[in-house]
């Protein structure tokens, strides 16, 4: 998919187009210009597609928010170090994939201040073509990226957060380096206290997992990396020496990572510099009230150490309806008056800073998606619509049930628990719940696999508003939810906090879950005290059952057993029971062999009666209230002799002896099933060797070939070693005429620039003679217009003294005086 450019004459074509353009002109300052263009290979996108239930409008929205509040939280700290976009004349985003913040920069950059690097050369090359931006090829390691550019400031968001420990320094100095005098090096990273396992970080502070939300980067070098502060100090002492100073803004990239500032050869002052954190927020239910108006109500919240947000804006098409101010604990209420909207209206709900310089999109998207017009009445489900929260004691089919929800639409997370032993097909875990519950549980002392008998778990503050950020990043679909064991523990914060969530229980027997508990044989806690598996047993279940007769209507237990039996019909008493729409579930995912039945035929179950009857009563009590989705069997195996059996144990063994003795039971069925791993790995290995001898064996004949063409090869080599002198002399010849020419070339040179001179020198005169000439002319042309003034005077005179002649010879006296001129010739006193 691309979307393309918003333009003005774009602005009404289609819902989706409405939206988007909705969004783009609240949210972006110049927004006529920006740039919605986005790239079918965008990782960042398929990710906001993915979390927006494909969407295309909504995920497009997600990836633009993003990069907005990336480059808010970045404008802060330009304006703050440089005083304004205005004094920077260079700019590198680093690992900028395609452009999902370098659009925000290009409102405040010019295209030629702007450089983008990426691993990816399609992502470069799409925004040189977009943007008009410089860019540069990244590398997979530091020694290879070598560019003779530096720059005022460099941005590395999300890299430095994926990055392993042997390039993280690495990477830190190239960059650093690229500095121009006095600029900034940014970047991002996550915090040791996201990280699932804090305890697993390396002695320098680094843990790093091979795994990430990239398709085609290699997981050992891109993957997910947690550090603490002191590793980024030592990695700083490492490159600028002991004195390295840096500020460290707790959260800054968009609630979530931290944000790291490095100056170049300067110890600037941070202590002035207060950061403000956006809004957050969520709307949580729209209705129809009693007087027939829209209400909307939902949560803001901020990492502001002052009130998250002043107000709360209601925009219906472009346009302010109605404003709100928070309460105190965070809740807002708008309303909207229903002669005012239309189904199809563009509905959109902003959270306002305290300062008003930041503002945060809540919702934006018409009314119909919101709510539905034709029922008069609230969805009922808001912020929890669709969420499924699945839990259950380990080891009770909490996976298998939750690999059927996904086979029917059900998005369990992005970031997922890995496959075990104990789980083939999948945990279906999404890591940030169990993250979150492992912290909780941690904070308190407690185990964090969940294996505690402690039922009243009291969350800080500080966790409850981790708990609604985590909410907030997940209600982007419609049909969502996690699964964790743990979150039995977390029943009733859960409930409290998503008020419309379904809470999907699923028991097992409880011989069947020590039993696979002990094949397990991972559980330390276990391990020390094996009767202990049974009493975790009744606190997860008595946890269920106390919450499912609390809140019924909201809960829907099952035995696994029933689950297994009619997996299509499970699916369909969650529809009947909530009104949903799910689907038809996956052949596929149900594989009875999966589960281990045979312990029911024992006598493990009578071992728990005996020792622990509360157990069986409690399983009794539970297939009571699941009702038709209880088990088909009998509370015990029909095929065992209940007080016979009860009478060999009481005989034989004191509890932990008993409880012992199964344990160890399970853990030889474990080690029988490593030993059937190894063995059928050995049996891999053998036939790799096997196919290896073949493939020498199909090496050593065609190294004969290759022998035999060697000793062509020889001959041919010797022939062309000759012709290679004959070759060579030929090249000295030439070389020699080369030079010569090269000789005659230089003398030819001279020649013709002193011919060039001459030539120049030549012009020069010609130019003076023309001057010279031209000069002449000018006087010539005066003289002859002073000698033909003077010869129209000569003539004036001569024509006036020819008229004075004609009168003297008309004159009679004249022409007595040449009559006796005449005479005298005649007589020879004068000569004619």
């Amino acid at each position: 998919m691309t979307v393309s450019r918003i333009e003005n004459q774009q602005l009404e074509e289609g819902a989706g187009d409405r939206i988007l353009a909705s969004f783009v002109q609240a949210m972006v300052p110049s927004f006529n210009s920006f740039n919605t263009s986005i790239s079918d290979n965008d990782e960042m996108f398929l990710m906001a597609l993915e979390n927006s239930n494909g969407d295309p409008t909504q995920a497009a929205i997600r990836y633009h928010g993003n990069g907005l509040r990336i480059f808010q939280a970045i404008q802060q700290i330009i304006t703050h170090h440089f005083g304004g976009w205005d004094n920077l004349s260079t700019f590198l985003d680093f690992a900028g994939g395609y452009g999902r913040f370098t659009r925000f920069l290009t409102q405040v950059l010019a295209p030629e201040q702007i450089w983008i690097s990426d691993i990816y050369p399609e992502a470069v090359q799409f925004q040189i073509e977009q943007f008009q931006v410089q860019g540069i090829a990244s590398t997979l390691t530091p020694t290879e990226y070598k560019i003779d550019k530096n720059f005022d400031c460099i941005l590395a968001s999300s890299f430095f957060s994926h990055i392993p420990e042997s390039t993280f320094a690495p990477w830190l100095k190239t960059l650093y380096h690229n500095l121009n005098e006095e600029g900034l090096l940014i970047f991002s990273t996550h915090d040791v206290t996201l990280a699932p396992n804090p305890f697993a970080l390396s002695a320098s502070g680094i843990h790093f997992i091979p795994q990430s939300e990239s398709r085609t980067l290699d997981p050992s070098v891109y993957g997910t990396t947690y550090v603490s502060e002191e590793f980024i100090q030592h990695s700083l002492n490492q490159i600028l020496g002991p004195s390295a100073t840096y500020h460290r803004i707790p959260k800054g990239l968009a609630d979530h990572q931290d944000l790291y500032i490095i100056s170049k050869n300067s110890s600037p002052d941070w202590s002035t510099f207060t950061f403000t954190y956006p809004p957050q927020g969520s709307l949580e239910s729209t209705e129809l009230n009693s007087s027939g108006d829209w209400e909307f109500k939902g949560k803001v919240w901020s990492l502001n150490a002052q009130t998250a947000a002043k107000s709360i804006e209601l925009w219906v098409n472009d346009k302010i309806i109605h404003r709100c101010v928070p309460r105190v604990e965070g809740s807002w209420v708008c309303h909207l008056n229903h002669s005012q909207v239309q189904r199809d209206d563009v509905v959109m709900i902003k959270a306002i800073g305290e300062t008003g310089s930041l503002e945060r999109m809540l919702v934006c998207q018409s009314l119909e998606q919101l709510a539905s017009l034709e029922s008069g009445h609230s969805s009922g489900k808001g912020l929890a619509e669709g969420i499924f929260i699945l839990g259950g004691m380990h080891r009770s089919g909490t996976s298998l049930s939750a690999s059927l929800l996904n086979s029917v639409g059900v998005h369990l997370g992005d970031r997922l628990v890995a496959t075990t032993i104990g789980n083939d097909r999948g945990h279906f875990e999404d890591l940030d719940f169990v993250e979150f519950h492992q912290n909780v549980l941690r904070s308190q002392g407690l185990e964090i696999d969940g294996l505690t008998l402690e039922s009243e778990l009291i969350l800080a503050p500080r966790y409850q508003q981790s708990a609604k950020l985590l909410l907030k990043e997940k209600t982007q679909r419609p049909l969502w939810g996690w699964k964790d064991p743990r979150t039995t523990l977390f029943l009733k914060f859960w409930a409290e906090l998503v008020p419309s969530a379904y809470f999907i229980l699923v028991y097992r027997s409880p011989w069947e879950v020590v039993d696979s508990l002990y094949r397990r044989s991972s559980d330390e806690v276990v391990a020390a005290y094996p009767e202990k598996a049974v009493e975790l047993w009744m606190h997860y279940n008595r946890q269920m059952l106390e919450f499912v007769r609390a809140y019924p209507e909201r809960c829907f237990l099952a035995n696994l057993d029933a689950i297994v039996r009619d997996p299509q019909g499970w699916i369909q008493g969650l529809e009947d029971k909530w009104q949903l729409s799910l689907g038809a579930v996956e052949p596929s995912v149900i594989e009875p062999g999966l589960l281990q039945r045979d312990v029911s035929q024992t006598r493990k179950p009578a071992l728990i009666q005996a020792f622990f009857p509360e157990a069986i009563t409690l399983y009794q009590e539970l297939e009571t209230l699941a009702g038709s989705w209880g088990s088909a069997d009998s509370i015990m195996p029909a095929e065992l002799d209940v007080e016979a059996e009860l009478e060999k144990i009481q005989a034989l063994s004191p509890q932990d002896w008993a409880f012992s003795s199964w344990q160890e039971v399970g853990n030889a069925t474990k080690y029988q099933k490593l030993l059937n791993l190894k063995q059928n790995e050995c049996d891999r290995h053998a036939q790799e060797l096997q196919r290896m001898r073949s493939q020498y064996e199909e090496s050593e004949y065609q190294k004969s070939l290759v022998q035999k063409n060697i000793q062509a090869n020889k001959a041919l080599l010797a022939q062309t070693q000759s012709e290679c002198e004959h070759y060579k002399q030929m090249a000295n010849q030439l070389r020699s005429q080369l030079e010569q020419a090269n000789y005659d070339l230089e003398q030819t040179q001279k020649e013709l620039n002193q011919s060039h001179a001459e030539a120049v020198n030549i012009n020069q005169q010609l130019v003076n003679t023309s001057a010279q000439l031209q000069n002449t002319h000018t006087l010539s042309a005066d003289i002859q217009a002073q000698l033909n003034a003077q010869l129209q005077d000569l003539n004036s005179q001569l024509h006036h003294r020819n008229l004075e002649l004609a009168a003297i010879k008309a004159n009679k006296a004249w022409r007595l005086r040449m009559k006796w001129v005449k005479l005298k010739q005649k007589l020879g006193l004068i000569k004619e």
